[in-house]
């Protein structure tokens, strides 16, 4: 009777066991779907083992062949439950190492030849008041198959134990002697009937030190974080690619808008038929627009990546809003619109902030304003009060425009979203810079906020902080400023006949818009078409300023400056080489000062800009 009280409390130990490993999330690996098969193996073996002491102990009245069947059972899933122990122990050592761990084929072959063993060789019987067990060759040749399995499996742990979790390097050390151990005492003394408490003691043993729910919940943490790490990195990877295609798509697009726009600027200065006037005036119109279009896409992918700076400096905000004025009106007066400007002159004039990207948000409103207004007018309206030392700036934008339907607000600010496609789909744009507004106001602490009649009009308005540098008002300055405006609306220029200049691009195209641009300024301007015809060009002759650019076909302009830079001894050593390219990239201009470069210039070339970087690094006289 305590026979059977052992096996059945066996039983429902194991039973408890796969209750708790089914009832916890775990991952499919090979180890975990193992160890549940050796469980519901456990059970199936005890409940047989069972089965043949009870025939074993009743052989008077139990058949023969079903006395013989019972025990056959019981071996065979004795042999299954080593195997796949052995099974467990190996995918164990493989998860923990690393490494890919050889299961030995030839394990397979002793348990085979002992489950045939198990069929067809004699099975004898002993069953006294002292004890009931069956013995004979069948039995004998497992011990055979489970010493063979603790052999395999103590050599590959031998392997691996340097790289092995300490942890579960124990636990199959423990296994292994606890398997030997109850291999040889059941071997010496059959009626102990010692295996099956060894199996529970297995079971629970792995349990708790590999497939605790503590375990688990660490490797699916694991899983999880790797899961995340591998995500960055693609997401690294990715970004690093789409930075390249960005720097590339730039440089080819920017490179011909450089020439179109280019020489449209020479046939404005140059031409005097009205009629060429106005078809150069429209080419222009359409070269900014690409321009523009190439631009909102870089901002955007500026403030996705998140490198897009908010760079605060001293500005006058009278100036700023003049350049816009100046600027927005002209295409106000080409649609047939009125423009007013509404500005609160006893606001200071001086002040800190990104006076850049205040310029960049307020031409998108005003731009979108006069692109959704067909008559009427466009009002931009500048108010605001002084706190201590900082001025509460409102900003407004209102026009009398087709207005905006109440279910489309919410898409108003996605990205590449243009409300009522069908009704405006001659609008110009891409639909990224009221996204790029909004995400610009973020930055700098604000919200883009909207208010609409649908057939009357909209306003977009904005509040911004800004921190006074002097307590001078608009009204102050104003004529001090609009005196500047018109100094920078009429064309600015210089001669510098003794002035020798070097640009270097392998566009020949490129090359002419330069020369061109600077034709007034009687410079002596040379071309070199490539890295090395530049290198040649400065070890013979003196440059005052160099303008290089960075893509070219076999010496880039990076490479044509390192190179430079090696030589011991030239006429250019001291002479500022500046970066002349389409690529116009977030970080281009950290990245070309990095390299060496004195200064960056973008591609398509603005004239003003151009002038201020060549007064920049003349020599005085």
């Amino acid at each position: 009777m305590g026979i059977y009280r052992l096996g059945i409390g066996c039983i429902i130990i194991v039973c408890v066991i796969a209750f708790l490993f089914f009832s916890v999330q775990r991952k499919q690996t090979a180890m975990h779907k193992i160890f549940a098969c050796i469980i519901v193996t456990a059970i199936a073996h005890l409940i047989a083992e069972l089965g043949a002491i009870y025939t074993l102990t009743h052989m008077d009245t139990v058949p023969e062949w079903l006395n013989r069947g019972a025990h056959q059972v019981f071996l065979i899933l004795f042999l299954v439950i080593f195997y796949e122990v052995y099974l467990y122990m190996l995918a164990l050592i493989q998860n923990e190492s690393g490494e890919t761990v050889r299961k030995n084929k030839w394990m397979i072959i002793p348990f085979v030849i002992s489950m045939v063993g198990v069929l067809v060789l004699p099975i004898n019987y002993y069953c006294e008041a002292d004890g009931a067990y069956s013995y004979g060759p069948a039995v004998n040749i497992i011990y055979l198959s489970v010493l063979a399995c603790v052999v395999s499996v103590a050599v590959y742990l031998m392997k691996s134990r340097k790289i092995m979790d300490s942890k579960k390097k124990k636990a199959i050390t423990i296994a292994l002697l606890s398997e030997l151990g109850v291999g040889i005492y059941q071997f010496f003394d059959p009626a102990c009937l010692l295996s099956s408490a060894g199996i529970v003691l297995l079971c629970i043993g792995f349990y708790l030190t590999v497939e605790s729910p503590d375990n688990v919940l660490i490797e699916l943490l694991q899983d999880e974080k790797k899961k995340v790490d591998d995500a960055r990195n693609e997401a690294v990877i990715a970004n690093h690619a789409k930075g390249t295609f960005l720097a590339h798509m730039s440089h080819e697009i920017r490179t011909p808008i450089n020439a179109i726009l280019g020489m449209d600027e020479m046939i404005l200065r140059e031409s005097a038929e009205g009629h060429i006037i106005e078809y150069a005036e429209d080419i222009k119109g359409a070269g900014e627009l690409l321009l523009s279009l190439v631009n909102e896409i870089l901002d955007l992918s500026k403030i996705e990546s998140g490198k897009m700076e908010i760079i605060e400096v001293q500005y006058n905000i009278s100036s700023l809003i003049t350049d816009l004025v100046n600027m927005i009106s002209i295409k106000a007066e080409s649609e047939g619109l009125e423009f007013k400007v509404n500005m609160d002159k006893s606001l200071p004039a001086f002040l800190i902030g990104d006076d850049v990207r205040i310029r960049q948000i307020l031409t998108n409103l005003l731009t979108n304003a006069i692109k959704y207004t067909h008559e009427g007018t466009v009002e931009l309206t500048i108010s605001g009060e002084v706190k201590e030392q900082t001025a509460h700036l409102r900003f407004s934008v209102k026009d009398t425009g087709i207005g905006i339907k109440e279910e489309n607000l919410k898409n108003l600010f996605e990205a590449y979203k243009r409300i009522e496609e069908g009704t405006n789909r001659y609008v110009e744009g891409t639909g990224l810079g009221l996204n790029i507004t909004m995400s610009l106001l973020n930055m700098m602490g604000s919200k883009l906020q909207v208010e609409s009649t649908y057939g009357q009009g909209s306003e977009f308005y904005f509040e911004l902080q800004q921190q006074i540098v002097e307590n001078c008002s608009v009204a102050t300055i104003e004529k001090e400023s609009n005196k500047n405006i018109q100094q920078q609306k009429t064309e600015s220029g210089f001669t510098a006949p003794n002035v020798r200049l070097l640009v270097v691009d392998d566009n020949r195209m490129n090359r002419k818009v330069f020369i061109s641009l600077l034709k007034k300024t009687q410079m002596q301007i040379e071309e070199a078409e490539s890295g090395y015809e530049c290198i040649d060009k400065m070890k013979n002759t003196y440059y005052d300023i160099v303008f290089l650019d960075h893509m070219m076909p076999e010496l880039d302009g990076m490479e044509t400056l390192k190179r430079l830079k090696q030589l011991d001894d030239y006429p250019c050593k001291a002479t500022p080489v500046i970066a002349l390219t389409a690529n116009a990239i977030v970080g281009a201009k950290k990245q070309y000062i990095s390299a060496g470069f004195d200064d960056f210039l973008s591609k398509p070339i603005v004239y003003k800009e151009l002038e201020e970087l060549i007064m920049k690094y003349l020599k005085k006289d």
